[in-house]
């Protein structure tokens, strides 16, 4: 496999000569994002955002003005 690889591609991929990468990446399949994003997700919804830097602000403006130019 690995010299049909660099034939066809020019380069040898790393392959896993003990196969263990196959099934990680087939259980990985069972992981939902939500169980690794919803505990930061509510935090955040229940804690205030921090206030805005001046260029936070300023990126901002320009981001609605840039908005309204191509909507108008």
């Amino acid at each position: 496999m690995k010299e049909a690889t660099k034939h066809v591609l020019g380069v040898e991929l790393g392959f896993d000569v003990n196969r263990q990468s196959v099934p990680k990446t087939l259980a990985s399949n069972s992981y939902r994002d939500i169980d690794f994003t919803s505990r930061p997700v509510d935090y955040a919804r229940e804690h205030e955002a921090y206030l805005s830097t001046a260029y936070h602000k300023q990126q901002w403006d320009r981001f609605q003005k840039l908005r309204l130019r191509k909507e108008g």
